[in-house]
């Protein structure tokens, strides 16, 4: 009983105790706090404890603050590459936009040449556009927008804004099949603007190269010179540029000359064509007649008389020429 009974005032002791400390630090701290409120002692203390304890806010922070900038860099990143895959996208469109129309800007250029050479010419044409290419590679043709329906003819010349490019070899309801100047199968007569020397242009086969095969060693032809179309035949309009020389090789054994020119037209390169319909005024083309000049020579020379014809028409007579037959002389005397 003495035991127990010294336990308990040991421990109700102890209790008293710890209350009257409890009760001197508040009293402690109402009379800090007055004074501090009344004269501002702890202001500076105050100012240096949250100094001290702006580090530790700050360190307890850093995981937040570490997680929601990493949070943010992402969503940035990802609309960073969404943007990026977009501008990259519109430049690209943007891109081929241009391309397109700084073709369609070509092909208008090249088709306005066509139309301005056909006028400069008298002639009317039909704009039309290249839609497809033979593959075959031993024959140069190509196929246009434009046939029977409206109004190309079989065989009627097709140019560009450089020159002569072929002409229609055949003719389907909705489009045409184009021979080019370059296939090995076609032949074009031409004539020298310098000299006027008539030759035929062949196709060998190369979009940059045609020649002329047959001619005279003593023919005038020089590199430079201007190939135009002659009118032959009536298919190509007479004055259209063809091509130009640049080799003529005469060899001292061949009996004929030959010659390489370069096409002025685009034969691989161009889409926008003009197939030549017909004159623009009602006179034919000039191939297609002889003019007087052209006629005279074979007018000019008068047919062969006998002696005994130029004999009666001279009655006064004549003497005879020497070398006649002794035989005339006689049947021209009485």
């Amino acid at each position: 009983m003495d035991q127990s009974s010294q336990e308990r005032s040991a421990l109700f002791a102890g209790e008293g105790s710890s209350t009257l400390a409890l009760v001197i630090y508040l009293a402690i701290t109402i009379l800090l706090m007055i004074a501090d409120r009344r004269g501002g002692y702890l202001e500076e203390v105050h100012a240096y404890a949250a100094r001290l304890s702006g580090p530790l806010y700050t360190l307890a922070e850093m995981p937040w603050l570490v997680g929601r900038a990493l949070r943010d860099g992402m969503v940035q990143r990802s609309q960073l590459n969404s943007e990026n895959r977009q501008l990259h996208q519109a430049v690209l469109q943007r891109e081929l936009r241009i391309a397109e129309l700084e073709r369609d800007l070509l092909e208008q250029r090249r088709l306005s040449g066509s139309i301005a050479l056909a006028q400069r010419l008298q002639l009317e044409g039909l704009p039309t556009r290249v839609i497809d290419v033979d593959l075959d590679p031993f024959s140069h043709r190509v196929v246009v927008d434009q046939g029977s329906r409206d109004g190309v003819l079989e065989g009627a010349a097709v140019i560009d804004d450089g020159g002569v490019v072929g002409q229609v070899i055949e003719v389907r309801p909705t489009n045409s099949l184009v021979m080019l100047l370059s296939d090995p199968g076609h032949g074009l007569p031409v004539i020298d603007a310098r000299s006027g020397l008539r030759s035929v242009l062949n196709g060998v086969g190369n979009a940059d190269r045609l020649m002329i095969s047959s001619m005279p060693l003593s023919a005038d032809l020089e590199v430079g010179d201007l190939l135009l179309s002659s009118g032959v035949g009536g298919r190509f309009p007479a004055g259209l540029p063809v091509a130009e020389v640049v080799a003529v090789e005469r060899s001292p054994g061949s009996a004929y000359a030959r010659a390489s020119a370069r096409p002025l037209a685009g034969l691989n390169r161009a889409r926008e064509l003009l197939v030549v319909a017909e004159p623009l005024s009602a006179e034919p083309w000039p191939s297609t007649e002889l003019s007087p000049e052209q006629a005279a020579p074979a007018s000019a020379e008068p047919p062969q008389s006998s002696a005994a014809e130029s004999a009666a028409q001279d009655p006064q007579g004549t003497e005879a020429e020497p070398g006649q037959d002794d035989s005339e002389s006689a049947g021209q005397q009485p």
